[in-house]
């Protein structure tokens, strides 16, 4: 017989095939879980950086704080604001709010002239970019990805756009007056639509920290401490710049109800049509805390006005009930802060944003 030539030696395929098989595992893993993790950009916890913009309709809104060491508050370095033009920003639940990405883009870079780029930028948009709801259910699931697809599936039709393409996230709020229920705050965005602001903060070269909602940005600092056991005082949160309102309702310290109105911009109505819009919108919102809410009155009514006096809003006997927002006693000023012309309120979402991250 003639001698076989020799066969070449070969590596087994099975471990071969095995790490094929882990890889695609890994893969399915991925996109089934850690992936839908990373795009849940919450709008209610960190990252944080201290750096914030907020992005609003008309204008833009820059504060830099730092921690102060040895001090219990921080130092705020630097207060900025830009104004936009008209029609670059509309807020939008379902539409693209930003007509031109690119302009946007070089605003925010000459409100950051001379200043160091950041790693890392906190953003704020407007309110009417989100829809924010409270929900209750039954019982709250064990895991976060359970409450999340029991929230999405609650929210599914509501939405004017696919659950699956949103930006989902929720806070607990604690127990109902009806017993045995847990609530939920919610808040549902189009991830394109968050997309055009996370955009223009990349462009400086920078990573989008936590986006949230002026409104949200607002509470925490505004907001007085959790009131004593038993206590259920009712207070009024009122956010209004010159394209839109929106109220808060706090009970116990909870929040209770959250109702965002879009309002005529200024080149769009006569300041009367403006008015008269605001105002309608605040009773409608009062008119249903009192009777679907059994709203007595409240203890205290805060406000946040940009552009805006107490008087376009409110009837002269309530005038004087009206807190403004102060921001006075947040932070220490930088050596130099010299903050532009007017009302400190007007940064106060982006400051609380900037001091919570130099914290």
């Amino acid at each position: 017989m003639q001698p076989q030539p020799s066969q070449p030696q070969t590596t087994p395929a099975r471990p071969v095939r095995r790490r094929a098989v882990d890889l695609r595992r890994r893969a399915r893993t991925w996109l089934r879980q850690d992936l839908p993790r990373w795009l849940e950009r919450t709008f209610f916890e960190p990252p944080l950086a201290p750096v914030c913009v907020e992005i609003d309709a008309s204008h833009l809104f820059l504060a830099v704080a730092r921690r102060n060491k040895g001090a219990a508050r921080p130092i705020v370095e630097t207060l900025r604001a830009h104004p936009l033009p008209p029609g670059l920003v509309r807020p939008s639940v379902l539409q693209p709010n930003v007509s031109d990405p690119a302009l946007l883009a070089a605003e925010v870079r000459r409100l950051f002239t001379g200043l160091t780029p950041p790693p890392a930028v906190s953003v704020v948009v407007p309110d009417g970019t989100a829809k924010v709801a409270i929900l209750e259910l039954e019982t709250l699931p064990k895991s976060r990805r359970e409450v999340l697809e029991l929230v999405r599936f609650r929210l599914r039709k509501t939405v004017p756009f696919r659950i699956d393409e949103a930006q989902v996230e929720f806070l607990p709020l604690g127990g109902s007056p009806q017993a045995g229920k847990v609530r939920l705050l919610t808040a549902v965005a189009s991830r394109p639509v968050l997309e055009q602001y996370q955009a223009v903060v990349e462009a400086l070269g920078a990573q989008a920290g936590l986006v949230t909602l002026s409104s949200l940005a607002l509470v925490e600092r505004c907001l007085p401490p959790s009131p004593p056991a038993g206590e259920t005082s009712d207070v009024l949160l009122a956010n209004v710049t010159p394209h839109g309102l929106t109220l808060s309702v706090f009970r116990g310290g909870e929040m209770l109800l959250f109702r965002s109105k879009s309002l005529p911009a200024p080149h769009e109505a006569s300041a009367e049509e403006r008015r008269l819009a605001a105002r309608r919108e605040w009773q409608a919102t009062v008119a249903y805390y009192q009777e679907r809410l059994a709203g007595r009155g409240f203890a205290r009514a805060i406000a946040r006005l940009v552009d805006w006096q107490a008087a376009d809003l409110l009837e002269a006997q309530d005038l004087a009930r009206l807190e403004r927002v102060d921001t006075s006693g947040w932070a220490e000023p930088g050596p130099g802060l010299s903050p532009p012309a007017g009302d400190g309120a007007r940064f106060a979402p982006a400051l609380a944003l900037a001091l919570k991250g130099a914290a």
